[in-house]
């Protein structure tokens, strides 16, 4: 299939001509990026989102062993908030297409909230409700990793409507800078206060 798809498309696919011509320099581009303000605003949801959910993330290790006495069952607890996580993407776009994704995203960040502060009145040694505690926050996840980028794919099309940087991948890049970034300093955050 390949072998007759890559043929026809280089004689049916399009000239060079058709080709969208860089406009300016990347650091021009780049400082374009702020005028998009909902593209902004999406950045500072996916920072704030992702600190707060790494955050936990690198200290939940050190909660489940010395503060709910549960090392043996450590694997276990993590791989029930990963596969929430998981399970959870087909509800979270139901969710969005029902009752919209900026309510769907309000719904992930207080759930993840709420999961942790479930954690925290935990008795130790208690596997059940440790185990729900983290399906609230693996399902919160899961909307926050699904919507964020997802809202950042409609602030992109606006910036492209509104003339700002026009090229998604930059956007896109920023995006996945931002989220590392914060993914750094959860790590530095959590490693501080363990």
């Amino acid at each position: 299939m390949l072998f007759r798809s890559v043929p026809v498309a280089l004689v049916l696919g399009p000239s060079e001509g058709n080709e969208p011509h860089e406009q300016g320099t990347a650091l021009k581009a780049l400082q374009q990026v702020p005028r998009n303000g909902p593209f902004m605003h999406v950045l500072l949801v996916g920072f704030l989102s992702t600190l707060a959910l790494l955050v936990f993330t690198a200290g939940i290790l050190f909660y489940i062993n010395a503060v709910l006495r549960m090392q043996a069952l450590f694997l276990q607890l993590l791989l029930i908030q990963q596969v929430a996580t998981l399970l959870a993407v087909p509800l979270v776009l139901s969710m969005a297409a029902r009752f919209g994704r900026h309510r769907t995203l309000a719904v992930g960040c207080v759930g993840a909230a709420m999961g942790q502060v479930l954690l925290a009145l935990v008795p130790a040694g208690t596997f059940l409700p440790a185990a729900a505690s983290l399906v609230l926050v693996g399902c919160s996840a899961g909307a926050l990793f699904v919507l964020v980028p997802s809202l950042a794919a409609d602030a992109i099309d606006y910036g492209a409507m509104r003339r700002f940087a026009p090229q998604a991948g930059l956007y896109m890049a920023v995006l996945s800078f931002v989220t590392k970034l914060a993914t750094a300093v959860a790590i530095e955050i959590g490693r501080a206060h363990v």
